[in-house]
């Protein structure tokens, strides 16, 4: 599912943090986010900013239903604290 997570996300990233992080994986083994900054420098996404790394898990919670779901279901996504 990393591999999947990280295609979906991939193309958002840049719109979500303005442009400064340009790439995304996610660890097979413990599904650890790391981004890229524009410099090349690889940065884990927790260890950043508490707005950055708020911006990133949502997406990874977005990205991630539309991994389970295939794709092909629309379903309606329920947030409780969003950025917590």
């Amino acid at each position: 599912i990393a591999p999947a997570l990280a295609d979906r996300m991939r193309p958002w990233l840049p719109r979500v943090t303005n442009g400064r992080y340009r790439d995304v994986t996610v660890d097979p083994g413990d599904l650890t986010i790391h981004v890229t900054e524009t410099t090349g420098q690889v940065r884990q996404a927790d260890r950043l900013s508490l707005g950055t790394t708020e911006q990133i898990y949502l997406l990874l919670r977005v990205t991630l239903s539309q991994v389970l779901s295939g794709g092909t279901e629309t379903a309606p996504l329920i947030f409780d604290d969003v950025t917590t």
